[in-house]
């Protein structure tokens, strides 16, 4: 999906939840765009990494011995 079809997508849902009418202007569409594509590659960034080693090391907290 492209921007413009993405930032069309979330203007339409602004409206639908705002009875029809958008309430947010075009810079806050943009700002919330911009978040959930860096949320969407952190996303895919995390689920490429093995994590089995972090999962299964031990939480020490500041003071404890290593």
């Amino acid at each position: 999906m492209d921007d413009a079809q993405a930032l069309a997508e979330l203007k339409a849902a602004d409206a639908q939840l705002h009875g029809g009418a958008p309430q947010y202007d075009d810079a806050t569409h943009q700002k919330l765009l911009s978040h959930y594509k860096l949320y969407l590659e952190a996303r895919a960034m995390l689920q490429s990494m093995d994590l089995t080693e972090v999962r299964s090391a031990q939480v020490l907290a500041p003071g404890d011995a290593k």
